[in-house]
């Protein structure tokens, strides 16, 4: 989950929010979704992309490309256990 944690931070930071701010701006309590995002801890919701590209000014395609090549990583490595 790499490629989409890489993005959302690069892109949060040039935005001059931190990760509590951009929780706030999705309408979540704190930061720490961002946090387990942006660490790959877990992946982010897929109605979520929208929203964070939205605040970001960030092209939604960007994010939903980087998404689905950490997804299918996931899988792979699913698939070869």
């Amino acid at each position: 989950m790499k490629n989409l944690a890489t993005l959302l931070k690069r892109h949060r930071v040039k935005s001059g929010l931190s990760q509590y701010d951009l929780g706030r701006k999705i309408g979540w309590s704190n930061g720490q979704y961002i946090s387990n995002y942006e660490r790959s801890v877990s992946a982010v919701p897929l109605q979520s992309i929208k929203p964070i590209a939205d605040i970001l000014k960030v092209d939604n395609k960007k994010l939903w490309r980087a998404w689905r090549i950490d997804m299918d990583k996931v899988l792979e490595d699913a698939l070869d256990q």
